[in-house]
């Protein structure tokens, strides 16, 4: 393990206007699981781009297993054995299983693809690396955590030498994160190496053997993790990470509860039925369940993003109606969906723009925009939440996902809200960012706001809320104030256990 297989030296990436990478030196070892950890912007991306060759270097050195190598281009770095597998999938989602696996080495006879053939061996290879996942399903079809397993499979069917993780247990469940473990661990035997980035220590502390801390672009420190004392490597690992002490990442302000602000009676609808709650002022409601138990499906009813089929809303202590997003709006509720790339963002749009998203029929007037206003209210909104952006006009696809995650924020603070409904708010979010969104939250329940707040992460629900429903199979199996139930608790409850 201690033989380098990929070693940079002086890598430095620039961009007009900003150094994104400034020399990083980096030695990653035939057979280990290296993890690299850092705040949003701190070069990581950049980073996977140019192992890949899908960004050249400025300055530095590429030396792989002991011959220097400069890439042209992604096909360059899969010659070697190089893969990622990156948070947002990049496959073909109208095509099979089968298909996305053996996309670009396709089995063909006399020019015609032989799909029985690729279809037998998408099932095999499947079962070997131990994806329940039907081979024949269009890949569309499948969650988007399913959809992350199979570009794992992709990755490791061929002769990989090296596969790039980049946050892969965002979008898993227990029992997905259970088997991407084990066929990492597979990997490591064959002597893959694994980089594995990820925010979440408690997958470091696992799996890694070394971990190595990025921020602004630097290299910082380089960890040996396996064999050593969880605790102060934690503690360790963060304030590198972050330049400052975060005693307290998962941060709860003690903020009195006041009304009731939304009751919610026996509301059915598409994959979920009859669930009752309540929110009130000031407070923090959890949603935990697995992936598909219908928790997203639910709020998205709730907010008019789907028809519901039965049940009734009481805001405030009038019954509402919520037949569109719109009326929502209007009563004032705020959702930041699952998605923020596919359902919360414009990315392709500046930033500008998308702060105004809620805002503009507040800042229009005969179809005609207030310029000064809109950019008023985004300067504002950058400043308020930290926003790491070189400008509002830049588009939004440029930021990093703490920051992208800011910006579904502040298009709804402009406007304001009564309820914020938040789905899965820190998926890819760095521990410094974390703990800055929970502050905001903090922020608007001490204003009188209400919170309904959904994560697959246990941890995050169970020390954030003041009370959990926990989903299954479309129902609520239980409900409880978190610090009269266990984790274990939650999770018999989530499984069916």
């Amino acid at each position: 393990m201690n033989e380098p297989l990929f070693t940079l030296r002086g890598l430095s990436k620039v961009y007009p206007g900003t150094t994104a990478l400034k020399s990083i030196d980096l030695e990653l070892r035939k057979g280990e699981v290296h993890a690299i950890v850092g705040e949003n912007g701190a070069g990581k991306s950049t980073l996977i781009k140019i192992l890949t060759g899908a960004v050249q270097k400025t300055t530095g050195s590429l030396v792989w297993d002991g011959t220097p190598v400069e890439f042209a281009g992604p096909p360059d770095a899969l010659k070697l054995g190089i893969a990622a597998i990156h948070q947002e999938v990049v496959l073909c989602p109208h095509l099979s299983v089968a298909a996305n696996l053996y996309l670009g080495h396709e089995e063909t006879n006399f020019g015609m693809m032989r799909r029985r053939k690729m279809l037998s061996d998408g099932r095999a290879l499947l079962e070997r690396v131990g994806f329940d996942i039907d081979a024949s399903r269009r890949l569309g079809d499948l969650t988007i955590g399913q959809q992350q397993l199979v570009a794992t499979a992709r990755a490791a069917a061929g002769d990989t030498r090296l596969i790039i993780f980049d946050e892969p247990t965002a979008y898993l469940t227990r029992s997905e994160t259970d088997q991407l473990f084990k066929l990492i661990r597979e990997l490591n035997t064959r002597g893959v190496t694994i980089v594995y980035i990820s925010h979440r220590m408690e997958e470091i502390l696992e799996l890694a053997d070394r971990a190595s801390v990025m921020r602004d672009g630097s290299l910082i420190s380089t960890h040996q993790v396996k064999g050593v004392d969880a605790e102060p490597l934690t503690a360790r690992l963060v304030k590198d990470m972050v330049a400052r002490e975060v005693a307290d990442v998962h941060f709860k302000a003690e903020v009195p509860i006041g009304e009731e602000l939304i009751r919610v009676e026996g509301l059915s609808g598409e994959d979920f039925g009859d669930i009752s709650l309540t929110v009130r002022r000031g407070e923090i409601v959890g949603l935990y369940g697995l992936i598909g138990s219908g928790r997203s499906e639910f709020v998205e009813t709730l907010f008019g993003r789907r028809k519901q089929s039965a049940g009734s809303v009481t805001w405030c202590g009038k019954p509402l109606r919520i037949r569109s997003e719109r009326d929502a709006v209007k009563a004032g509720i705020a959702l930041l969906p699952e998605s923020r790339r596919d359902q919360g963002l414009c990315l392709n749009l500046p930033v500008r723009l998308n702060l105004n998203l809620a805002s503009y029929p507040s800042i229009s007037f005969g179809g005609l925009i207030r310029r000064g206003d809109e950019r008023r209210n985004a300067s504002s909104q950058v400043k308020a939440l930290s926003i790491r952006t070189s400008g509002v006009e830049v588009n939004a696809s440029s930021l990093s996902g703490g920051n992208q995650q800011k910006v579904v924020l502040g298009k709804w603070l402009i406007p304001g809200a009564d309820l914020f409904i938040v789905d899965e708010p820190t998926v890819g979010v760095d521990v410094g960012a974390k703990s800055e969104i929970y502050k905001l939250f903090a922020k608007l329940l001490e204003e009188g706001a209400g919170i309904i707040l959904i994560s697959s992460y246990l941890p995050e629900v169970y020390d954030l809320a003041d009370m959990l429903h926990v989903f299954r199979k479309g129902k609520v199996a239980a409900s409880a104030a978190p610090n009269s139930t266990s984790h274990e608790a939650i999770l018999a409850a989530a499984i069916g256990a």
